[in-house]
C-alpha cells in the first residue's frame, strides 16, 4: 500500500481518522499522540484540524519501534497507562481499548490477539521443520496497553541494546514483564494490501446497512 496508506480514503475519510475518532471517545484519555512520516505532517495537521488541542503530531523514525519511541518521549509523564495502536487498524473498538486498559491497570502488559484459523508450520529454507499446535498460536493485534513505567523501561533497554521487534509486547517480554492476552476481533484488521482495503470498505458498507435496517 506504500508509506502514505494512512492517508488513503476509506469510505469518505482518511484511514487514520477512523482510529483517531474512536480513541477520542475514551473517557479519561489525557494525551493522544499521532506519529507520522515527516512528509505527512502537513496533511495530518489538516486531518486533525480543530482537534489539534487534543491530538499532538510527532515525527516518527526509520522503523516502527523508532516511531513508537518518539511517541513515548513526547508524552508528558511516564506514569499511568499507555496505549499503542496501529493507525492502519481502522476498526478498533471502545470495548477492545477498555479491555486492555483494565488489564494494564493490574500491572501487566495487555495485548489483543485472535486464535489462528489455519494450520501453522515452522519452515526453514523451504523445508517443513514441524507443525505447530494451532491452539497455541495466536495472531497479535493492537491496541496494546501497558503501565507507562514498564513500557518506558522496556523501550529504553531495547534502544540501548539495539534490540528491535515489530511488537511492543516483545520488548516487555524481553525484560521479564508479564504480558496477558485479551481476545481481539476478527474485524480489527490491519490495512496492508489493496485486498485489505476492499474488505474494509465491505465492513463499513455492511455496518451501514445494519444500522439502516
Amino acid at each position: 500500500m506504500g508509506r502514505r496508506k494512512l492517508l488513503i480514503d476509506l469510505a469518505g475519510k482518511p484511514l487514520v481518522s477512523w482510529s483517531i475518532d474512536t480513541l477520542l471517545t475514551i473517557p479519561n484519555l489525557d494525551e493522544l499522540v499521532l506519529v507520522v512520516h515527516p512528509q505527512d505532517r502537513g496533511r495530518c495537521g489538516e486531518i486533525v484540524g480543530d482537534l489539534s488541542d487534543r491530538v499532538e503530531i510527532v515525527t516518527g523514525g526509520r522503523e516502527r519501534q523508532d516511531s513508537v519511541f518518539e511517541g513515548l518521549k513526547s508524552l508528558g509523564r511516564r506514569e499511568g497507562i499507555v496505549i499503542v495502536h496501529d493507525g492502519a487498524r481502522p476498526f478498533v473498538t471502545q470495548d477492545l481499548i477498555r479491555s486492555v486498559v483494565e488489564r494494564a491497570r493490574a500491572g501487566v502488559g495487555a495485548i489483543t490477539a485472535i486464535p489462528v484459523r489455519d494450520t501453522v508450520k515452522r519452515i526453514i529454507n523451504g523445508k517443513v521443520m514441524e507443525t505447530l499446535p494451532r491452539k497455541l498460536v495466536w495472531s497479535i493485534q493492537t491496541p496494546q496497553a501497558f503501565p507507562g513505567e514498564m513500557l518506558f523501561r522496556a523501550y529504553e533497554s531495547a534502544m540501548r541494546d539495539g534490540f528491535y521487534s515489530t511488537d511492543d509486547a516483545a520488548l516487555c517480554e524481553r525484560m521479564g514483564y508479564p504480558v496477558e492476552v485479551v481476545t481481539g476481533n476478527h474485524e480489527n484488521i490491519k490495512i496492508t494490501t489493496p485486498d485489505d482495503l476492499l474488505y474494509a470498505e465491505w465492513i463499513v458498507h455492511s455496518r451501514r446497512l445494519h444500522v439502516g435496517a
